[in-house]
């Protein structure tokens, strides 16, 4: 497997997780980068931890940009 398709595996498993609940970034962030750790260890891909933060982030920013237009979704959500 290699590291972009394991970066994209392990980023959508970890976002399904239940421990990711989409309250607090700081907790969400640090469950995803643990669970993306994890997953490329036991895949063996050799990836770094700043690579895993980079694509986290970068995922973050598409999904907020993606949910823009539905704000008053997420409003009637909340």
């Amino acid at each position: 497997m290699n590291k972009e398709s394991m970066l994209k595996r392990a980023f959508n498993q970890a976002m399904v997780n239940d421990a990711v609940r989409h309250v607090d970034e700081k907790a969400d962030f640090l469950v995803i980068k643990n669970y993306m750790t994890r997953y490329a260890k036991k895949h063996g891909v050799d990836v770094s931890e700043e690579e895993i933060e980079k694509y986290i982030v970068q995922q973050k920013r598409r999904y907020n940009e993606a949910l823009r237009g539905f704000s008053f979704h997420r409003r009637m959500m909340k």
